[in-house]
């Protein structure tokens, strides 16, 4: 397995050349694309039973976090990924966490993803309502993340078809590039 080093400040450029294209596309008229970042230790992870669990943060209301948590837990199941038994033998955690408001505040809010933190957004963003999806694939055994994903969108619609919407393109071609952010549609 060869490990790959994921420079700060490419990731940053990365971030702000997506952020700028979302603005972009809005003032085209087109919906903005789901920017979608991915991060993980393997080219695989195998897919196994697991738990998909909120991380209380209060950010959304309990009923909007149950949109985002089924929408995940969609995904993961048509990447062959199983829910757990009630009596238990996940192999992993999907934690998921949502960040909803002004994009530019967003960003600034977002903590680390395996160590990075997120650039902030050009000017020509600030205002723009914006909904960050987080998710972060443990092993149960260890609690050591084998995937973390984070996608970013616009806030329109109601929760479900918003939460559809990010999942989506968060676990599209799992597990993804490693260390690249993509714009998906």
């Amino acid at each position: 397995m060869s490990t790959r080093i994921v420079k700060p400040a490419a990731i940053a450029l990365l971030a702000l050349a997506g952020i700028g294209g979302a603005a972009e596309a809005q003032r085209a008229g087109r919906p903005a694309p789901v920017q979608v970042t991915r991060v993980h230790l393997e080219n695989t992870v195998t897919p196994a039973p697991t738990d998909v669990e909120a991380r209380a943060r209060g950010e959304v209301s309990p009923a909007d976090m149950t949109q985002y948590q089924n929408a995940v837990a969609a995904q993961l199941v048509r990447i062959k990924f199983r829910p757990a038994t009630a009596d238990g033998g996940a192999a992993y955690v999907a934690t998921v966490d949502v960040l909803r408001g002004d994009r530019a505040g967003v960003l600034r809010r977002v903590g680390p993803l395996t160590g990075v933190r997120a650039a902030d957004s050009p000017s020509q963003n600030a205002g723009q309502q914006a909904v960050l999806l987080s998710v972060q694939l443990q092993r149960r055994a260890d609690g050591s993340v084998v995937w973390e994903g984070r996608a970013i969108g616009p806030a329109r619609g109601d929760a479900a078809a918003t939460a559809r919407r990010l999942s989506a393109a968060l676990f599209r071609g799992f597990p993804g590039a490693s260390g690249q952010t993509i714009a998906v549609r």
